[in-house]
């Protein structure tokens, strides 16, 4: 039996968030490139805590399967944080759970992007986002930091295109 893969998984680039990973496995070093943070700074007692709570009330509904947009209490408390930390109107349903960024870019772009769309990204940007990205064929155009932010200039130039489908950038302050 020949197996056919997709063609557009002939055209992905290896892995560059596999590469980094793989390196910051060595206690070693300490690599700022695949945005990990210190596990010393991990809450491992508020999420036993937070673990413990969700078993005591309602384990059985937070181990099945579900809708896919997470967990319903998760999402409610989400909404009403946001209604009541930032004065947003949001909704349970609004609301989608994801497993870290590279779920939430491979969706995004699984929405957004068709082959050959024209996607604008910083420079230098975040490998993940290019790795989820480049799985839908878009043209990636970069558009360089400078020492106040971005170059003010080429991002007026691709958001001019008529082909310009988002600019992805990271926020930062």
């Amino acid at each position: 039996m020949s197996i056919h893969f997709a063609d557009r998984i002939k055209r992905a680039p290896v892995s560059f968030l596999s590469e980094l990973f793989s390196v910051s496995n060595n206690p070693s070093i300490i690599s700022f490139a695949g945005g990990l943070p210190s596990s010393a700074l991990i809450d491992t007692a508020g999420i036993a805590q937070a673990t413990r709570q969700v078993m005591e009330d309602d384990a059985r509904s937070a181990l099945q399967y579900t809708t896919t947009d997470g967990y319903l209490p998760l999402r409610e408390f989400i909404a009403d944080r946001y209604r009541t930390r930032l004065g947003l109107h949001a909704t349970a349903e609004e609301i989608q759970i994801v497993n870290g960024s590279q779920q939430c870019l491979d969706q995004f772009a699984k929405i957004f992007l068709n082959a050959g769309d024209h996607v604008g990204m910083e420079r230098p940007g975040y490998l993940g986002a290019i790795e989820a990205f480049s799985l839908y064929e878009p043209v990636i155009d970069t558009v360089p930091l400078e020492d106040d932010g971005l170059d003010l200039g080429a991002f007026e130039q691709f958001v001019k295109k008529p082909n310009a489908k988002f600019f992805y950038g990271i926020p930062n302050s």
